[in-house]
């Protein structure tokens, strides 16, 4: 299992912070290679990504869902899918909480199971990509909740 955490502070209060990262619409935007996305209702929905990291190359569909929501403060999401004969499975959460002077800290975790097959196939590779995913990630959610800031 790869596991992975961080945190950030953003100039908005938790409450919206929250609204913005429990909004499957908004949050699947923030992803690094998004074929398509569907949501189907506030809790669930699917996102196709773009792969291509050694001999592994093509689409990965995984069916997500917002599994534990504390209003204001935190959040689980897990997703399923599979790849080359392969189960994955992800799950992370995140925390909120005041920081100084009307800013929020945004702490998150972040775990993937890879089946063997495909853990086989992209071996030491592996933890670059899901490090660089992450990070880009976590970049674009900050310059989206930013823009908000600014135009809202």
């Amino acid at each position: 299992m790869l596991s992975f955490s961080g945190e950030f502070t953003m100039p908005r209060p938790p409450g919206d912070i929250y609204a913005f990262l429990v909004a499957p619409h908004r949050l699947v935007t923030c992803l690094p290679e998004v074929i398509r996305y569907e949501v189907k209702d506030q809790d669930h929905f699917t996102v196709t990504l773009r792969v291509g990291i050694g001999r592994v190359r093509g689409p990965l569909s995984m069916r997500m869902e917002i599994t534990e929501k504390r209003e204001g403060s935190y959040a689980r999401i897990l997703g399923k899918g599979s790849m080359v004969k392969s189960q994955i499975s992800i799950d992370g959460d995140f925390t909120l909480s005041d920081a100084e002077e009307g800013t929020t800290r945004v702490r998150w975790t972040g775990n993937a199971r890879i089946g063997t097959f495909l853990m086989q196939l992209i071996g030491s590779h592996l933890d670059q990509l899901v490090r660089e995913n992450l990070q880009q990630f976590v970049q674009t959610l900050q310059a989206q909740i930013a823009q908000e800031t600014l135009s809202g």
